[in-house]
């Protein structure tokens, strides 16, 4: 299983994995997703929504960089849904779909991690 805190450090320096989760989740999650070629991009809309990567078996984010084996052990989950995490329902999202959710959703603009980036304006990477 990889460890996934190297993100933090490198995109986020200055921030708590508690507070890149109450906004900047997405883009945590998009950088796992174009440095992991299997991982799995989710999004949860309740609760005032998350998004996480599977790799693997597990599950990631800024709190759980080491994972977690099912995503209703993601702490930011078990923090927001407070015992009624068996009504949340976790989407798998394409690339498209999931950039395409957080840019109208999110409160901060997708990340630019590098080369491919992905451009909204022309809705192509480059």
């Amino acid at each position: 299983m990889p460890n996934l805190t190297w993100i933090t450090k490198k995109y986020f320096p200055q921030t708590s994995p508690r507070i890149i989760n109450s906004g900047n989740c997405y883009n945590w999650a998009y950088v796992a997703y174009r440095n992991y070629n299997n991982a799995e991009l989710f999004t949860v809309e309740s609760y005032g929504g998350h998004a996480f990567v599977k790799i693997g078996r597990c599950y990631f984010d800024a709190q759980n960089p080491r994972g977690t084996e099912h995503w209703m052990q993601l702490d930011l989950l078990q923090e927001m849904c407070r015992g009624n995490i068996h009504k949340v329902i976790p989407w798998q999202q394409s690339l498209d779909v999931f950039l395409q959710y957080w840019q109208e959703n999110g409160k901060h603009s997708i990340i630019n991690v590098g080369e491919n980036v992905y451009n909204w304006n022309n809705r192509k990477y480059w």
